[in-house]
């Protein structure tokens, strides 16, 4: 069995090290400001969702298609007040259950949706933003083209589906957002490279499946391409401008 790629992120994303980091970079490139209304798509864990919620007074609405993270999400989100509980819902990145028009912000993390059609995912993400809305997305990139086997392992058994830069670029252009800034996070500070830390952390979240998977070739082969920084984590931003309808 395979673990989701809302769990491997969990194990390799511990929240202090490097979720809240990266949360911080996430609100800082959208210019995010507190009160707003802020959709997370891929955040059914519930991590952003609950820290935005708590440290910048945002409504947030989470949709994930992963029912096992959403349960963990509503059950982490139980411990905040009805009135800053963020609302984490199981949905399709490609068909979000809102209207359209409704957010202020929008925050993608391609990390844990696994092999989904980017288009459409931008597309209904740029759809439910209201003028001048902020799109910002975390996606994992190939600094250089990888071998087939490579590609295929870490999509096929962790769900890490990476693609070039400028593919992902002519992908918020084709959205219909503007004022593009991609910006590469640090090679080192997005996924820790320590086999112990995962596999006590996918032990918590997955049981012995986590354990497997942290010691599985994929995940070797993972830390590997990071190292040699082949694979790396960029972090996009797009506005959807009023003269240009969202992409349905």
């Amino acid at each position: 069995m395979r673990v989701s790629p809302a769990t491997w992120l969990v194990m390799v994303q511990p929240w202090q090290e490097v979720g809240e980091p990266l949360a911080r970079a996430d609100m800082s490139l959208g210019d995010f400001e507190p009160g707003q209304e802020i959709v997370s798509i891929g955040g059914g864990e519930g991590r952003f969702a609950i820290w935005v919620a708590e440290r910048q007074h945002a409504q947030v609405e989470a949709v994930d298609p992963d029912p096992a993270a959403v349960a963990r999400g509503e059950a982490a989100a139980r411990r905040l007040s009805m009135t800053r509980r963020p609302r984490i819902q199981l949905g399709s990145p490609t068909d979000l259950p809102h209207e359209s028009g409704v957010f202020d912000g929008a925050i993608v993390d391609f990390l844990t949706l696994g092999p989904v059609p980017v288009p459409s995912v931008l597309g209904e993400a740029a759809r439910v933003l209201k003028p001048y809305g902020v799109l910002v997305a975390l996606a994992p990139v190939w600094h250089e083209p990888p071998a087939p086997e490579v590609r295929k392992e870490l999509a096929t058994r962790l769900g890490v589906t990476a693609h070039l830069a400028v593919q992902w670029k002519q992908w918020l252009r084709a959205a219909g957002l503007v004022e593009i800034v991609i910006r590469d996070y640090p090679g080192a500070a997005w996924a820790i490279d320590s086999r112990v830390s995962a596999m006590i952390r996918g032990r918590r979240v997955a049981g012995w499946q986590g354990v497997r998977a942290a010691l599985s070739p994929a995940a070797r082969m993972f830390w590997r391409e990071i190292a040699r920084r082949r694979l790396g984590l960029t972090l996009l931003r797009g506005v959807r401008w009023p003269e240009q309808p969202a992409a349905s």
